[in-house]
């Protein structure tokens, strides 16, 4: 196992999901590369920001630019921490459906691993929404790690 592919959502569950996919390739001498996925500004570019009623332009531009600074520092701050524990690592923040851009990160670096983490939602939700984890787990070319969140 060489490269590993940690995806994070900047929720609770997402330290613990960093910890083990940068443990895992610490003692395996893996690359670990971090991603995560932003849907809001394809979003926004695909249906124009005029789609977005009730919202002024500026401001809904104004918060996807914070959001993105946001995630930037965040994933900054990630990555510090994991190669403070000795462990190569990338990132990159991509913007799109999740499963979608998950799926396509872990073949365009050849994932041989895929850690994702489980917010555990009810199956009220899964019937509703999906899950993440389900449809990362059915398409992917590689195992998938789910990391509870507790």
């Amino acid at each position: 196992m060489q490269r590993i592919l940690a995806a994070v959502d900047f929720s609770n569950v997402t330290g613990k999901v960093v910890e083990v996919a940068a443990d895992l390739a610490r003692r395996l001498g893996a690359q670990l590369r971090l991603m995560h996925a932003d849907l809001l500004e394809a979003y926004f570019v695909h249906h124009g920001l005029d789609y977005a009623e009730g919202f002024e332009a500026q401001a809904s531009l104004e918060a996807i630019t914070g959001k993105r600074e946001s995630s930037t520092k965040a994933m900054e701050e990630l990555c510090r921490q994991v190669r403070e524990a000795g462990v190569e690592t990338s990132s990159v923040i991509l913007e799109g459906e999740t499963v979608i851009e998950i799926l396509r990160e872990a073949e365009e670096f050849e994932a041989d691993l895929i850690v994702i983490g489980s917010h555990r939602h009810g199956r009220l939700y899964q019937a509703l929404f999906g899950g993440t984890q389900e449809a990362v787990i059915s398409r992917a070319h590689c195992p998938v790690l789910v990391v509870p969140k507790e």
